[in-house]
């Protein structure tokens, strides 16, 4: 155990110096940091273990990049501006809707893409001049902002932390839409309304609904269609599994934005693409650095270590640990957070519902983004991610010996993307291998075209396993 402990210690050293001191990005810290602990180990460079690792969320950064596509389209092409425009029309009489109504549109961006970044940028660019007229100070609309994206980024349908725990303890992305909404929206709201609205002034919103009516509309119906479509892809084959079939998360974003593409303003499709790559590629990074340090943990035998140490401290100090040492860590890291320590967590109270767990530990870890260093404000915040199968002796967390543990299966890796549920009637391999070879390409552009060294090697990261998969090589 002191071998381990050392391990651990020499881990959270190399990743804090390499984001603090160093200022690298996190994605490419905890790659290095996974080599580290592999030398360090004396398990030498394992590439095929680094490579591996890259493969664990492949199929959830395909859903965060078509994700970040159909908002960046959205929002080029009207529908986000329309759509806040029409809420302020409708619920603007009541300051207590309003503000409801605007919480819930912070939170969309956030909950369909799993970012905070897209919920700040896409949403809340739109809703901050409103709140400001509203009469409240600039400071308490950007605390509004950022929270109301902070739970969007818990919030339903895409929540990377669970998926990331999820995937630790294989469990698979189902069932978590309740819990998750219940945990995230009441809360949201309530903290909008506690921050901001006393500092409503009722003579302001005349003047906020009388501009918003003089403005422009920029289109009919036709306008929202597709976000109606995604709409009706995400919930249908949830609602009737038997005769809806699942088109899964990334090709119905993909529909989504070819569909905005006949409707509202005129955009050029390429460069939306590119700036939402662009927007969303450190968080992808840190997805791929994530399941890079997890295989490399798991292979020098520190993960089943540290599952090991969580499952024997005493309850009072679990509970201590969880409200503390999560936030503490996400504040570096949320998603390196929710692997590191929100895996140990989870599995330390498997005696609890684990969705409800899982769900309550995802909350607490993206509280960590308004720690130092990284909190955020309300021009934007980055996130982080991780995992990797557990290997241990502990005989009730083992992998070894069943042939068909889901861990034995090549394709159960995966778990359960995000929206895709078992059953599936659309073959899906053309279409996957399609998506796989677009965001390549457009990755591809984004670092020929970028100047900056650091973010090259972040899209080099990204791009290794994309280029990998495309060619059908892993």
């Amino acid at each position: 155990m002191p071998g381990e402990l050392l391990l651990l210690v020499l881990l959270v050293a190399c990743f804090v110096a390499l984001v603090l001191a160093a200022k690298l990005p996190v994605s490419l810290s905890l790659v290095i940091t996974a080599a580290a602990l592999s030398l360090a180990a004396g398990k030498g460079l394992p590439l095929a273990k680094l490579v591996e690792g890259m493969f664990g969320y492949l199929d959830v950064c395909l859903v965060l990049l078509s994700a970040m596509v159909f908002m960046k389209v959205i929002q080029a092409n009207g529908l986000m501006s329309e759509l806040t425009r029409r809420i302020i029309l409708v619920f603007g009489r009541s300051p207590l809707l309003l503000l409801v109504a605007l919480t819930l549109i912070v939170m969309f961006p956030g909950a369909i893409t799993g970012s905070c970044a897209a919920s700040v940028l896409g949403a809340g660019v739109l809703v901050y001049p409103v709140l400001t007229q509203m009469g409240m100070p600039r400071t308490v609309a950007g605390a509004i902002i950022a929270m109301a994206a902070d739970f969007g980024m818990i919030a339903p349908p895409v929540n990377i932390p669970v998926m990331i725990i999820g995937g630790g303890i294989d469990l698979p992305y189902i069932g978590f839409g309740l819990v998750l909404a219940l945990v995230t929206i009441p809360l949201a709201i309530l903290t909008t309304l506690i921050i901001g609205y006393r500092h409503v002034r009722k003579d302001s919103l005349k003047e906020i609904i009388e501009a918003n009516r003089k403005s422009q509309e920029v289109g009919g119906f036709l306008l929202y269609l597709p976000l109606l479509v995604v709409l009706v892809l995400m919930i249908g084959p949830k609602a009737f599994p038997r005769w809806f079939p699942d088109p899964r998360l990334p090709l119905t974003f993909l529909i989504g934005s070819a569909l905005a593409l006949f409707a509202g303003k005129k955009f050029r499709v390429i460069t939306e693409a590119r700036a939402a790559v662009n927007q969303i590629l450190p968080v992808v990074g840190i997805l791929f650095g994530v399941g890079v340090l997890i295989e490399v943990m798991t292979y020098t035998g520190l993960r089943g270590a540290i599952v090991i140490g969580a499952l024997s401290l005493p309850h009072s100090l679990l509970i201590a640990g969880i409200a503390v040492i999560l936030p503490i860590f996400g504040g570096i890291s949320v998603y390196g957070g929710a692997s590191v320590l929100g895996v140990p967590f989870a599995l330390a109270l498997l005696g609890q519902n684990p969705i409800v767990v899982i769900a309550g530990l995802s909350l607490i870890a993206a509280m960590g983004s308004y720690m130092p260093p990284r909190g955020p404000d309300a021009r934007g915040h980055r996130p982080d991610h991780l995992r990797a199968p557990l290997r241990t002796n502990h005989p009730a967390l083992s992998d070894s010996g069943d042939p068909h543990h889901p861990r034995r299966r090549p394709h159960a890796r995966l778990r359960q993307s995000p929206g895709e549920a078992s059953g599936s009637l659309i073959p899906v391999s053309v279409i996957y291998q399609i998506l796989v070879i677009l965001a390549a390409l457009v990755v591809l552009a984004e670092l020929l075209s970028e100047k900056s060294v650091k973010f090259k090697l972040q899209a080099a990261l990204v791009l290794i396993p994309l280029v990998l998969r495309a060619l059908k090589i892993a």
